[in-house]
């Protein structure tokens, strides 16, 4: 009898008040880390980020699948993102070479490019964050296949735009978001055939955005 291994979903914690010595599967024992919660959550998994100021992170190492994404949600109102990542030191949240990892719900204000980045990625969700005031865009994507980027509000980018999907990855779907005061476009997508691939972004779905 051949038995395949049981995926058991695990939900972690992360708070101000937490440790990464500790086990993460509860408040009382939350890691302290939005990176070491990145670094230890596989398919299946969720990351319960609770209130108050972090530094960002990079999901980079680990990928969820269509049955069981890599969840990274704020809990409670606000969950700040304060300083970037420590992977490039310019974006807040960085997804990364990954597939099927959702983030919602975060805050990533004034990052010296962009609030929150995914590039050469598939299936990755970014949904009911606010993005304010970042250095050059509030959402970029990079050859990101199949992005959703549904219910986020991206205002007062400093250099460029609210959202930018960029490059010849296909199927993005970009819908519900709210865009105002950016100093560029509120949504730019480009498919920048300089850069690689075909220079066509085929089959996006962009609709109900509030842009002005």
């Amino acid at each position: 009898l051949l038995l395949t291994p049981f995926l058991h979903a695990t939900t972690y914690h992360v708070a101000t008040t937490g440790s990464d010595s500790n086990d993460g599967l509860d408040l009382p024992t939350a890691w302290a880390t939005l990176q070491y919660a990145a670094d230890q959550a596989v398919a299946g998994d969720s990351v319960v980020v609770h209130g108050g100021a972090y530094q960002g992170f990079a999901a980079m190492y680990h990928s969820g699948t269509a049955a069981d994404p890599i969840v990274f949600t704020a809990s409670t109102f606000p969950v700040l993102i304060s300083s970037p990542c420590a992977y490039n030191g310019l974006d807040g949240i960085n997804v990364e070479n990954v597939s099927w990892v959702v983030i919602e719900g975060f805050h990533v204000n004034n990052m010296p490019r962009a609030g929150i980045r995914t590039a050469v990625s598939d299936h990755v969700t970014l949904r009911y964050n606010v993005c304010d005031g970042n250095g050059k865009w509030g959402i970029l994507t990079g050859f990101a296949e199949n992005v959703l980027i549904e219910h986020n509000t991206c205002t007062n980018s400093q250099d460029e735009h609210g959202i930018y999907v960029s490059n010849s990855a296909d199927a993005p779907i970009v819908r519900y978001n709210t865009l105002y005061g950016n100093n560029a476009n509120g949504l730019h997508m480009n498919g920048d055939a300089s850069m690689g691939g075909d220079g066509v972004i085929s089959n996006a779905r962009i609709h109900g955005n509030t842009v002005f």
